[in-house]
């Protein structure tokens, strides 16, 4: 019914969010590597390092809250299906 569609339609949408995500976290870890290359060579400065590494912090986190949603997303949809959960 209604509660398996919703359940369905936020699963897709949390597994969505997760695989942008990852898309993310390997854009900033690239934008960190360049950074830390240049900071490493003297042509960047600390700031830029730092910026970078705070960026791809917060990416991975956003990226494990992402995958734990997803993760209880799809319980919630096998909850809903009558299916076993664990």
């Amino acid at each position: 019914g209604q509660q398996i569609d919703q359940a369905y339609i936020n699963m897709v949408s949390a597994s969505d969010r997760y695989k942008v995500l990852l898309d993310q976290v390997s854009a900033y870890d690239e934008s960190f590597r360049a950074a830390e290359i240049r900071f490493n060579n003297g042509v960047g400065t600390s700031i830029d390092y730092l910026t970078a590494k705070n960026n791809l912090d917060r990416a991975n986190l956003s990226l494990i809250t992402a995958k734990y949603d997803y993760v209880l997303r799809t319980k919630v949809l096998d909850y809903y299906q009558g299916k076993q959960l664990w």
